[in-house]
């Protein structure tokens, strides 16, 4: 059961930080990772530069080709999931990023990636019953036009929290908070869309989760 109450971020590194698991992407995904809809032309490693490169698709509700593994259980505290994403998107609407999920109906994520007339954003979004999913959805949108962050999303007392810096040496920043859409088992991943006719390839690399005292 993961722990209760709100958990804050003052700095990029905090003490009483315990790492669960991470992947360094020297090989493939394996043992304890699942494709949710495997486009196998659409992924590949980069394994001199440790990275999983994915290639956005276009699908209706862009839930193909995500790499997933069951979250740990954490008893006190909170748990939080972190990964550097690079990605230069060549659409008007392609992003990449990570993913909380129970199943198509519910999810949170949080997007790096352009949306139209709103420019390049961050956005943690949430899908609950099949409803949202988008940048209307996120109780924040913040313009972020570097190609590379460090994003964190943080699950505790049955809210996800979002967060980004653009270097391992900055604060983090808040995305904001959102109400989980489920209870019980999750699953967390990468998650990319919006991939049009050249879609570019996002790179995801140091993969952690952590347990975070508060």
């Amino acid at each position: 059961m993961l722990g209760s109450g709100l958990w804050t971020a003052r700095s990029a590194d905090l003490p009483g930080e315990k790492v669960l698991f991470e992947e360094t992407f020297t090989s493939a995904p394996g043992n304890g990772w699942t494709w949710l809809r495997e486009i196998p032309d659409h992924w590949k490693m980069d394994k001199e530069r440790k990275e999983l490169l994915i290639s956005p698709v276009w699908s209706e509700g862009n839930l193909k080709n995500i790499p997933l593994r069951a979250t740990p259980e954490v008893s006190k505290g909170a748990l939080a999931i972190e990964v550097h994403v690079e990605h230069v998107p060549t659409g008007d609407y392609e992003y990449a990023g990570l993913i909380w999920y129970y199943d198509d109906k519910n999810f949170v994520a949080i997007r790096k990636g352009p949306h139209g007339d709103d420019g390049r954003i961050l956005s943690l979004v949430r899908r609950k019953a099949g409803i949202g999913d988008g940048p209307g959805s996120a109780p924040k949108n913040v313009i972020f036009n570097e190609p590379g962050v460090d994003l964190r999303m943080v699950i505790a007392g049955g809210k996800a929290q979002g967060w980004y810096r653009a270097a391992s040496t900055d604060p983090w920043q808040s995305l904001g908070e959102v109400e989980l859409p489920g209870n019980g088992a999750a699953q967390v991943g990468f998650r990319t869309g919006n991939g049009e006719t050249n879609p570019s390839w996002a790179r995801f690399s140091k993969f952690r989760l952590l347990q975070l005292d508060r």
